[in-house]
């Protein structure tokens, strides 16, 4: 894998859309079709209650169980694997990372699950019973209200907590209050002695290291003779089983990163010609024809919207 090789985006589809505080879903039922690899521009939240699956996230495998609970970052790589026809009943929420820091404070970071889960290198949080029930309890208060607000089946909703709430007096409020409780109770969950993080599937160790160190230096130059070195794996192998374990490429995945990366700096006001190449590119032109074609726009009018 040169580096002057094309960029190319791979065709991730991003999926869902999140123009608000958060969106939530208590969803039911068979997976008919496999779902593919996708990621979203927001945070997001699954809570297993019946059924088997298993998740993979940025090509790590878990196996869940009911009441496990799966956290899965802004722009991560991630599908469902349930058994063809397998009953599936699942509640997710959709969270906005703006709204998450609008909400915290200096002694409370309302993101910290995804933090935590991060230092752990795992995205699926285990919990006991005693700390499960509360954060069970403040889910059902959030979903009746959220619910009572009018939203329909499919999630789609109004505006903000003041219009998500509903009529009622107070009921923006209310659910502004029952939201920012139940991720005060999920922080604490994440962050108690008696929790569990799940490992990932012992069999793809070599290929997640392989992927935290792309992911943590995508602006660097990487060859796929060098990665296999630095790995000590056959680079044929490397790439095969990198295929196999997540689905798509080294090449794939790291323009992925660089992408993601690059959109990031483009929000915080950076140049497009300093965003291109301080996310790694190394090709301006290149760069330009894989933003266009994963986001569907140029880079330069996310940089206008930022002045």
């Amino acid at each position: 894998m040169p580096e002057n090789t094309t960029h190319e985006s791979p065709a991730y589809e991003k999926r869902g859309y999140l123009n608000h505080e958060f969106r939530l879903f208590h969803l039911r039922g068979q997976m008919d079709t496999p779902v593919a690899y996708h990621y979203h521009d927001f945070h997001k939240v699954l809570i297993l209650l019946n059924g088997e699956a298993d998740y993979i996230v940025e090509g790590r495998s878990y196996h869940l169980r009911p009441l496990d609970i799966v956290l899965v970052g802004a722009h991560c790589l991630h599908k469902p694997v349930v058994p063809y026809k397998s009953r599936y009943e699942r509640i997710i929420l959709y969270l906005s990372p703006e709204c998450l820091d609008a909400f915290s404070c200096a002694d409370c970071a309302l993101d910290l699950c995804f933090q935590l889960a991060r230092e752990q290198q795992s995205d699926v949080l285990r919990l006991g019973s005693l700390t499960m029930t509360p954060l069970l309890e403040a889910l059902s208060r959030l979903e009746n209200a959220y619910q009572a607000g009018g939203t329909n089946d499919n999630g789609t909703d109004n505006a903000n907590f003041e219009s998500l709430g509903g009529s009622s007096y107070g009921s923006g409020l209310l659910l502004r209050l029952l939201f920012l409780e139940f991720m005060v109770h999920l922080d604490r969950a994440a962050s108690e002695n008696h929790r569990e993080y799940v490992p990932t599937s012992p069999s793809g160790e070599k290929i997640l290291e392989l992927m935290r160190y792309l992911s943590e230096h995508p602006e660097e130059d990487h060859t796929i003779d060098q990665l296999a070195a630095r790995f000590y794996i056959s680079k044929y192998h490397m790439m095969r089983l990198f295929r196999q374990e997540t689905g798509y490429t080294i090449t794939e995945y790291l323009t992925e990163k660089r992408l993601q990366n690059a959109n990031e700096l483009l929000r915080r006001g950076t140049p497009v010609t300093e965003a291109c190449y301080q996310s790694g590119f190394r090709n301006y032109a290149a760069f330009l024809r894989a933003y266009k074609k994963k986001y569907r726009d140029t880079p330069h009018n996310l940089s206008r919207l930022n002045y």
